[in-house]
């Protein structure tokens, strides 16, 4: 079981090793020739790994925040590219994710999702197997603050489009931290969004998309 734990107020992201993994990627190297900031907007700014959660990952089990993956199923690469955007030139901060599909020559835009009043992009956020489908899923995390805790957003190609996994989370006002943890032991892994003040809610994967399984009660690895 591999448990991925983002804390939303000290984005600390918790990585044990203990059987069964998420699914890693591999992913292709950056090309010396790409730039991604010629594809972002004026003063966006490239998400980036903290060395220390770097390490804690280990070589293979983090990513930066520019990922190469065929991602649509072509047998052309697509990048994947987490950003944000400043509040004191946009009006509000954001926090973006875009997708570029590759051309004979150079990228073009195939994709973005975005998200006002995110100030960072989280280092749960990249490209996973979360849910054992042997397709790839892009996972955007993305932190608010303090006072509400963040977003967590999965999405993966249906062959035409980019949908979304999950439902709505109950993310109240005492939102601590986000986890990814198989607490089932049926090597999908399961979202659990914890409470300060309140028991967690737990998401578990039910055909297509993931939705509310335990609201507000205890669950077996989290008494």
């Amino acid at each position: 079981m591999n448990i991925k734990k983002l804390n939303l107020v000290s984005c600390i992201v918790v990585l044990s090793t203990l059987g069964v993994g998420f699914g890693i990627f591999h992913f292709l190297r950056l090309d010396e020739n790409f730039d991604p900031y010629s594809y972002l907007p004026e003063n966006a700014k490239i998400a980036t790994i903290k060395p220390e959660i770097k390490k804690s990952f280990g070589e293979k089990g983090v990513q930066d925040a520019v990922i190469f993956n065929d991602i649509d199923n072509d047998n052309k690469r697509e990048v994947v590219i987490f950003y944000t955007l400043p509040r004191k030139i946009y009006g509000e901060d954001w926090a973006n994710v875009l997708v570029l599909e590759e051309q004979d020559e150079g990228y073009k835009k195939l994709w973005e999702d975005k998200r006002s009043v995110a100030i960072s992009i989280n280092p749960l956020s990249g490209v996973w197997d979360i849910n054992k489908d042997e397709k790839p899923e892009i996972v955007a995390a993305r932190w608010v603050g303090a006072s509400f805790g963040g977003y967590l957003d999965i999405f993966q190609w249906d062959g035409s489009k980019f949908v979304k996994l999950n439902g709505g989370w109950n993310l109240k006002n005492d939102i601590r931290a986000i986890e990814l943890e198989d607490v089932d032991r049926d090597g999908v892994v399961e979202i659990i969004i914890l409470h300060r003040f309140s028991y967690p809610d737990v998401y578990k994967w039910e055909k297509d998309k993931y939705s509310l399984y335990k609201e507000g009660r205890p669950y077996p690895a989290y008494k």
